[in-house]
């Protein structure tokens, strides 16, 4: 039983009481009788009432943290943040009021899992918004670091004019016709995929460049350090999305962190100019997924240590 049934029960078996022990007129059993009615009503309302509490605190939380997770997005500008923010404002007034009008604990939930929901949708809609942004941002500094080493091939004369204008054009079409996909792209994976897919083309261009040793040993220690945190990267999400005690809402965030700690670790190897820096960058890239990793395993023992509580109480009632 509900707490609101119980509180209606007991209300009804008090009356029951008092109407069974009444023993002078039929008035006093009338008078019990409307005492009973109005105890139930009473009973109905204040039940009523600390479930619209409870469901509106749900409501907030959830906005609060979706809302904190979209200020502290990297990728998202501020005009960017303030638009999912507002959105996610009003979706939390909408459910706060829809609460209030509900007459009945399941329609109370009802609203109250609308709610969030609403909320979820507009989170994953910024999600994906920052995963583009980040997504073209690292394919324009592959871009050009590719064509900067294509460029740095044909100033050596160690390519001729036909093969150098081929692999400048053959970059920058590969480059255009992913940004045109991922512009498009409808959820974060696709658009993972079609940045990584894209980046490995031109590298693959930029790598097949005749250079010196030195600068053919450090592009092949950039792809391996940047495929090797791809891959852990991948394992630790992987791992993340199929942890059953995590919300959605906590799963998006830490793949969120994850997808950062990966970018901003490629942009630190790209940028290194000797091997030991490579080194160095992949080492603190894998920390920093590390870490992430560590976060969620600690949160999601919380939820279930909470859940666990939730249980224990409810059997106990």
């Amino acid at each position: 039983k509900t707490k609101i049934e119980q509180a209606i029960n007991d209300a009804r078996d008090k009356g029951i009481t008092n109407i069974d022990a009444v023993t002078t007129t039929v008035a006093d059993v009338e008078a019990a009788e409307k005492e009973a009615e109005e105890n139930i009503d009473v009973a109905a309302t204040v039940s009523l009432d600390t479930n619209k509490t409870a469901a509106k605190q749900a409501v907030e939380d959830a906005a609060t943290k979706a809302k904190s997770d979209i200020d502290n997005n990297k990728s998202l500008d501020a005009a960017s943040k303030k638009k999912y923010e507002d959105k996610i404002e009003a979706a939390q007034k909408a459910a706060e009021t829809a609460i209030d009008t509900a007459t009945t604990a399941t329609a109370i939930t009802s609203e109250q899992t609308k709610g969030i929901n609403d909320i979820n949708n507009i989170y994953q809609d910024a999600s994906l918004a920052a995963e583009k942004a980040s997504a073209l941002t690292e394919l324009a500094a592959a871009k050009n670091k590719d064509l900067d080493t294509v460029n740095a091939a044909h100033d050596k004369g160690s390519v001729d004019d036909p093969n150098w204008k081929d692999a400048v054009n053959d970059i920058n079409s590969i480059y255009d016709a992913a940004v045109k996909k991922i512009t498009n792209d409808d959820d974060v994976t696709t658009v993972g995929t079609d940045k990584n897919d894209a980046i490995s083309a031109m590298d693959k261009i930029a790598n097949g460049i005749d250079g010196d040793q030195d600068a053919q040993d450090l592009r092949t220690a950039k792809n391996k350090a940047i495929n090797e945190l791809a891959g852990l990267a991948d394992q630790v999400k992987n791992e993340i999305a199929n942890d059953k005690n995590l919300t959605q809402l906590e799963k998006d965030g830490y793949t969120d962190r994850v997808d950062q700690a990966l970018a901003n670790a490629k942009n630190e190897i790209n940028a290194a100019t000797t091997t030991d820096e490579v080194t160095k960058n992949e080492a603190a890239g894998k920390a920093d997924i590390t870490q992430v990793e560590n976060d969620a395993s600690l949160q999601s023992a919380k939820d279930l240590g909470l859940a666990d509580i939730q249980k224990a109480k409810k059997d106990a009632l």
